[in-house]
């Protein structure tokens, strides 16, 4: 995703998130796996942490938590969300990869803890010294004077950004924000859609000496773990009327035509052939990237099942009434390759990222970023994943890029500021339609000031000094007055313009008060 927010431009200015350390709140992290250092301590990607929970805790019994020095991961959410900020590999590179971590894990083994150990990590963390924290984790309480939204926003206010998942409740409707993402001084994040997908390369071979390099595609964008040239079967037979297959009688390959029918009854009935690695080419005009209705990938002899396009499959036959016999050549060593989305929902915002304002009419959420469909690690295997919790880690990194380069203790206002500042704004998303509207913008109740623009976060020389953004309040209590301060860090003198572009007005309830919920009528 840094294409769409110019981390890449960054990244080749050689801007990598140096001297800033980054304080995760969450469920620990894999420190071990090479993505992330391959170790702790000094020296490595995560420089340390705390385990506040162990991992037999469970958040109904507080005497089962058990602290030690080691916030190893057992859950995988926080390994995920350590990716996104700082892991590298020959496939991804985290937004800020030279930024160190503190982890402070806060779960264990199960989904679920308390605020209790959420406010005491806060506590240590702002002591350790972090620059900024990450808390993809929350629920619905949208007051800015709880007592957690109280603490996160005394240390953003100490020079510590506090960054927080916006929540993914969107299909709940408007007034949904979350406690501690709620706070006064809080950067609270939404999510995008990803406007790229991930495949991998392979390679279909003929006895003939002929050779067709594609690509296939997997749930969740994983590679398949296997490296070498395996013998091929091919049938025209489609994956619904799987019967009439032989199983397989050794370490091979089927390659069959994509059905119609329910996901799972192209999956299941081919788990007793015995294949390792099967792919469907694709037929009927579907969609090569989708496996809708498929719950499994890895399950007993089969390891890998792959989507190609439509035309191996043209090539395999011809091959094959030609009397030559197939093989497939795949890699491990091989790069992901990106192609781009073209679904009406790629690049923008995401429809179960939450939607504000807070309870008391503040505005929420700060700002958005990729978070639909991001590709990392979660726990042992590199997968995509969605969630506003993995767009907050987005704006960690980039608040990381922006520390390493104009001090690791600029104030959490100036940074504020200039994510909202510099953000673009996003047209108009509707999910129960699947519809763009270029014309109007989507609702600032849910994007937020829009797409982090990380380049201009940097680069921009405009800072706008007073609020970020012009809080109205509420009818009855409406603030009409409002002082625009700006700060020109140009070496010229500019001239600014002050306009309005009407936004939408989304209807919060309906006529007999209850509740709107996704998507809310507007106009």
């Amino acid at each position: 995703p840094h294409k769409v927010t110019g981390v890449d431009k960054l990244h080749e200015e050689g801007i990598y998130g140096d001297g800033v350390v980054v304080g995760i709140i969450d469920t620990g992290v894999n420190y071990m796996d090479e993505s992330l250092g391959g170790g702790i301590g000094e020296g490595f990607t995560v420089i340390g942490g705390h385990d506040y929970a162990g991992n037999d805790y469970t958040f109904t019994d507080p005497n089962s938590a058990k602290e030690d020095d080691d916030p190893m991961d057992c859950i995988g959410h926080g390994t995920f969300v350590s990716t996104v900020i700082a892991g590298l590999t020959k496939d991804i590179v985290g937004v800020s990869p030279n930024a160190k971590i503190r982890m402070y894990k806060v779960f264990g083994c199960e989904d679920a803890t308390t605020n209790d150990l959420i406010m005491k990590a806060l506590v240590d963390a702002a002591n350790d010294g972090v620059n900024v924290i990450n808390l993809s984790l929350g629920n619905p309480a949208g007051y800015s004077d709880s007592p957690i939204s109280l603490l996160a926003s005394s240390i953003a206010d100490d020079n510590i950004a506090v960054v927080y998942a916006a929540g993914n409740s969107g299909e709940s409707g408007v007034f949904y924000a979350s406690a501690g993402a709620s706070g006064k001084s809080v950067i609270s994040v939404a999510s995008v859609e990803a406007t790229e997908g991930i495949r991998w390369p392979v390679t279909f071979k003929s006895s003939n000496g002929s050779e067709y390099p594609t690509f296939y595609y997997t749930q969740n964008a994983q590679q398949g773990a296997f490296t070498g040239d395996f013998d091929a079967d091919f049938t025209t037979i489609n994956a619904c009327e799987t019967t009439s297959i032989d199983s397989s009688s050794g370490n091979k390959v089927l390659i069959l035509k994509r059905g119609i029918c329910y996901g799972n009854n192209q999956y299941t009935p081919l788990l007793d052939k015995k294949y390792p690695i099967i792919f469907r080419y694709n037929s009927y005009n579907q969609d090569v990237t989708s496996f809708a209705q498929i719950t499994a990938q890895d399950d007993g002899d089969l390891k890998m099942y792959a989507n190609v396009e439509a035309e191996v499959g043209a090539w395999c036959k011809a091959m094959e009434d030609a009397g030559h016999s197939l093989s497939v050549s795949i890699s491990q060593a091989d790069l992901a390759v990106t192609y781009q989305r073209t679904d009406e929902g790629a690049g923008k915002v995401s429809y179960y990222s939450s939607f504000g304002p807070t309870f008391e009419n503040d505005f929420f959420p700060t700002v958005a970023a990729p978070g639909g469909q991001v590709y990392g690690l979660y726990g042992d295997a590199w997968e995509l994943l969605s969630g506003t919790s993995f767009s907050s880690p987005y704006i960690v990194g980039c608040i990381a890029l922006f520390k390493g380069v104009y001090g690791a203790d600029i104030e959490t206002s100036v940074v504020k500021n200039k994510l909202v500042n510099t953000a673009k704004t996003l047209s108009l998303y509707n999910v129960n339609s699947n519809s763009v509207d270029e014309s109007v913008n989507h609702p600032f109740s849910q994007q937020g000031a829009g797409l982090v623009n990380a380049y201009n976060l940097i680069h921009y020389n405009t800072t706008v000094l007073s609020a970020p953004y012009l809080e109205l309040n509420d009818t009855v209590n409406r603030v009409t007055d409002f002082e625009i301060e700006l700060y020109n860090g140009n070496s010229v003198a500019v001239t600014y313009e002050i306009n309005h572009i009407a936004g939408i007005t989304v209807s919060s309830r309906d006529e007999d008060w209850y509740p709107r919920t996704l998507f809310p009528p507007y106009d």
